[in-house]
Parts: C-alpha cells; sequence; structure tokens
C-alpha cells in the first residue's frame, strides 16, 4: 500500500490529513439483493438457477468434494463447531459453587432493595 504524502500508518487523523475519506462509506451497489434474486430465480428446463446450482453442489459433494460437502452442510445445519468444556475457578470456586454464590448475592440484594 502506498504511504500518500508520506503519512505514517497508526498515527492519529489532522486537520486536512490526506488519509481521510471525504467522500464517506462507498453506496451499496443498486438492489443487489434484487437482482441476485432474479437471477437466482430464473428458470431453466423449469429448474430455478438455485436449484441447478444446488443440485450441482450435491453431486460434487457424493463425488468426494470435502468443500462442497462443508458448504451444503454449514448452509443448511449451520456451523458444527466443535464445543469444549472448560472448567473455571475463581479463588478456587469452582463455576457452579460461582453461580450459587452470585444467585445467592442477587436475591439478597433483591430482598434488601
Amino acid at each position: 500500500m502506498a504511504k500518500l504524502n508520506g503519512a505514517k500508518d497508526g498515527v492519529p487523523f489532522k486537520k486536512n490529513d490526506p488519509r481521510i475519506n471525504k467522500e464517506g462509506r462507498p453506496k451499496k451497489l443498486p438492489d443487489l439483493d434484487a437482482l441476485l434474486a432474479e437471477v437466482l430465480g430464473a428458470e431453466k428446463n423449469n429448474k430455478s438457477a438455485m436449484l441447478l446450482i444446488l443440485s450441482a453442489l450435491c453431486r460434487k459433494a457424493q463425488r468426494g468434494d470435502v468443500r462442497a460437502a462443508e458448504l451444503l452442510l454449514d448452509r443448511g445445519y449451520g456451523k458444527l463447531i466443535a464445543r469444549q468444556q472448560i472448567e473455571m475457578t475463581l479463588d478456587g470456586l469452582t463455576a457452579d459453587e460461582l453461580k450459587l454464590l452470585t444467585d445467592y448475592r442477587i436475591k439478597k440484594d433483591e430482598s434488601n432493595g
């Protein structure tokens, strides 16, 4: 990335700094959502483009393309992330003991309030 007029990265902006984007954020393409819906809904041989794309991905997955299978499963069922349970302690308290103590304090505060 070229430096503009000797400006340094990580230096705060100053008045009339050439790094300032005075035009603002670029505008979203006009009606991109509508265009995508139109293109993916277009029919060929009584099948929508979206159906043809999904069918092609399914065929690739069945032939062993792991990326195609991953994409289909992620879109259909959400990303399956392996979750790891972590046991936390605070000054010797387990997470369960800390929750009990917190619940006790909340109830105590509510009764005094």
